[in-house]
């Protein structure tokens, strides 16, 4: 059995199968050299498309300031598909009427023939069949690459041009309704987490007694605190220690049993307060003939660069890269209170930073910062409390993305089902609705 009969082998039998080639031009149009360098161009890069198929944003640039990957012109009813990190699955249909609209070289773009409806083809290239064909043909691990050629050359179930358009109305309607229901839960998702950060800041700056005698604390961010609370620069309630990275050329510097906390790890930095497991390994080798040294258990790091604030506590001895500033929390002051605190910090940490490409902090104004430090056993209750809101509201977000990822699910599921021809949409009414996940 070949391999197109194990991928259409539920094919309606007045079907056909096609490739891509003979149901679409591939990269039609691109802008020469010659091109007015005063043109002002609609530009689509990969990280404009989500993978969920949506272009987020245009940008707006005169062509001779544009990325030299700016060529390739779109229309409304192209598909583009990106040939490069194709894990990414940034694949969309053109719906904008934009004029000079242009997208990166990255992507192959895919303008259907007459006798091909365009939704049609735009909803077959975000099925999963599709997708996984590009990804099969996909070169490379960690910057994986497919040419233009070998995804024209990627059959495709056609239905007749009648059926095309059936289906076509009947994706616009059903994922329009999935991607409302999305959109309303990640909206409460992110009215919680604004609730989870209000929770933190009022803790941490104001204390949980709402009637206790409050003072100004000179420093703006921080505003009012309790009155009987100490407001210290942080190098004095905790020892700063700064990070660096042994030479990546020195193969016996890696790969050993030292975690080595760097910018790799912000996934991990923006989900655990805790974090116990690093991207990056170092050795003792590595650790010697370098500035880098290992920082205590419970040590709190937060970044100084590029992403500026991630923080957590260690939870066992690690190294940090140049990009990191670890605190060693003297015995005024518990880690965990400190890291509420800098969660809180954010809009003061973005102040302090300059720098038109990567953002940083200057170590003078790191060395700054202040925090309020509340009684020792005062700070026991805070954190206690804290951790007993925080559970109970992240349990809720939780349940509520593992709902959204259902119904991505479903909606890829749905997609799938509809341009291979498993289900037959023309006995679906305009006004029946699928199963949908609550």
């Amino acid at each position: 059995m070949t391999r197109e009969n194990v991928r259409f082998k539920a094919l309606p039998p007045h079907w056909r199968v096609e490739r891509i080639k003979y149901l679409a031009s591939v990269n039609q149009n691109t802008l020469g050299e010659d091109t007015d360098e005063d043109l002002e161009i609609q530009y689509i890069d990969i990280s404009n498309v989500d993978s969920q198929g949506r272009v987020l944003e245009h940008q707006l640039v005169r062509f001779g300031d544009a990325p030299s990957r700016a060529r390739r012109i779109v229309r409304r009813g192209d598909t583009i598909v990106s040939t490069v990190r194709t894990y990414l699955k940034a694949i969309a249909y053109i719906d904008s009427t934009d004029e000079n609209l242009v997208c990166s070289t990255g992507f192959a773009v895919l303008t259907p023939k007459s006798y091909v409806h365009p939704k049609f083809l735009a909803y077959y290239a975000r099925s999963t069949d599709f997708i996984d064909e590009v990804v099969a043909r996909s070169v490379g691990v960690s910057y994986p690459a497919v040419n233009a050629s070998d995804v024209a050359d990627i059959s495709c179930p056609v239905a007749p041009h009648d059926e095309q358009i059936s289906i076509a109305s009947f994706l616009d309607r059903e994922t329009a309704k999935l991607d409302a229901l999305v959109e309303k839960k990640q909206r409460l998702v992110e009215l919680l987490q604004e609730k989870r950060q209000a929770l933190i800041t009022q803790a941490v700056t104001k204390g949980l007694d709402p009637n206790v005698p409050m003072k100004d604390s000179g420093i703006p961010w921080l505003g009012e605190v309790p009155a009987h609370w100490a407001v210290r620069r942080i190098s004095r309630v905790a020892k700063m220690e700064s990070g660096h990275t042994p030479n990546k050329q020195e193969p016996s510097y890696w790969d050993g049993d030292v975690p080595w906390v760097s910018l790799n790890d912000s996934k991990r930095l923006r989900k655990d307060d805790v974090i116990t497991e690093t991207e990056f390994y170092t050795t003792e080798l590595g650790i010697q003939n370098s500035s880098a040294h290992l920082l205590p258990k419970d040590t709190v790091v937060f970044s100084r660069d590029a992403t500026i604030g991630l923080c957590a506590i260690l939870g066992r001895p690690m190294a940090v890269s140049q990009h990191f500033i670890g605190w060693v929390c003297g015995n005024d002051i518990l880690p965990k209170y400190l890291l509420m605190v800098f969660k809180c910090m954010d809009d003061e940490l973005q102040r302090l930073s300059w720098g038109s490409t990567v953002k940083t902090i200057g170590m003078p104004d790191v060395k700054r910062l202040v925090t309020p430090v509340p009684p020792k056993s005062e700070q026991v209750q805070i954190v206690q409390k804290l951790d007993e809101q925080l559970a109970k509201m992240d349990l809720l977000i939780k349940k509520i993305e593992t709902q959204v990822a259902v119904i991505v699910e479903y909606r890829q599921a749905l997609i799938s089902a509809a341009v291979t021809g498993e289900i037959d949409v023309r006995h679906y009414a305009d006004n029946e609705v699928s199963a949908l996940p609550s």
